[in-house]
């Protein structure tokens, strides 16, 4: 298992800083990119979790069981 969450994944769904460019590649299908509603982080070995994760404005599921 993971013991740190990379920063970007608490970025998912911001837009991008000013002075970038979207993308906008078919390949990724942005239009159909959801809000995350759940995150499942249990069975690492993480023992902090950032602030950030306020950035999930409807994240009502966070599962953190520990690996025994």
């Amino acid at each position: 298992g993971i013991s740190v969450i990379p920063p970007k994944l608490w970025r998912l769904n911001i837009d991008p800083p000013d002075g970038s460019t979207a993308s906008f590649d078919v390949d990724e299908r942005w239009w159909d990119q959801v809000e995350l509603t759940r995150l499942d982080l249990s069975s690492n070995e993480i023992k902090e979790i950032s602030e950030d994760i306020e950035n999930f404005n409807s994240l009502s599921v966070l599962e953190v069981r520990m690996k025994i």
